[in-house]
């Protein structure tokens, strides 16, 4: 009886044992992984998003109206002469 109980605790030792072990590389090596693939899936995801977006937008506003205006010729009036009366030395 004594044998039997040393074995089994030996067993449960193992299991135990065996279970840390699994988890302890689980999550040092292979929940990374997973980790990085699924960010490199939503990455390229919001990219193509971004993209679509883009080309929708551009293509909406490409539309270059004839009527754009008149050019207008602006001259520089220079002002000293006249604000040469209001300051006084």
């Amino acid at each position: 009886m004594i044998e039997s109980s040393i074995t089994g605790l030996f067993r449960t030792l193992l299991i135990i044992a065996a279970i840390y072990y699994g988890f302890r590389f689980l999550f040092r090596f292979v929940l990374p992984w997973i980790l990085a693939i699924r960010i490199r899936n939503k990455q390229k995801q919001y990219r193509k998003q971004q993209d679509d977006y883009r080309s929708n937008t551009y293509s909406k506003n490409k539309h270059i109206s004839d009527n754009i205006g008149e050019y207008i010729d602006f001259e520089e009036i220079n002002d000293d002469e006249s604000n040469g009366d209001k300051i006084k030395n």
